[in-house]
């Protein structure tokens, strides 16, 4: 919900910084830059312009933060209570396996280093709680 929130917020600083964009530019045809009060008015919209860089900038760091909080803080495990069906897919993380043929027991489908491996419930494979 919170890297949706800073999606909406990077979309309306783009809209903006767009909008300035344009401005900076029909200012620079106009060929009006020698007035001073122009000139005034454009550094102010080429400043805006880069604090908006700099805060979409930003926004997309705090987002990439969250996202790693999210995968360091998250069980990478599925507990298989009943059965799971030869063909299902099971993904954990970026990591998937294939289940090739029916299991009908208590299950935990765990990630191992780089692989997810589905193991039979008992000591020292339990679900994290």
């Amino acid at each position: 919900a919170q890297i949706d929130e800073l999606d909406g917020k990077i979309k309306q600083l783009e809209q903006a910084q767009e909008k300035i964009a344009k401005a900076i530019n029909d200012m620079k045809r106009s060929q009006d830059l020698d007035n001073p009060s122009v000139r005034q008015v454009f550094e102010g919209l080429v400043t805006k312009s880069k604090q908006l860089g700099q805060a979409i900038a930003d926004q997309h760091t705090h987002a990439k933060q969250l996202q790693l909080q999210g995968k360091q803080g998250a069980v990478l495990e599925v507990v298989i209570f009943q059965e799971i069906w030869t063909g299902t897919q099971v993904t954990l993380g970026e990591f998937k396996t294939m289940v090739r043929a029916t299991i009908q027991k208590p299950r935990i489908a765990q990630l191992r280093a780089t692989r997810v491996r589905i193991l039979p419930m008992g000591e020292g494979n339990k679900p994290v709680d």
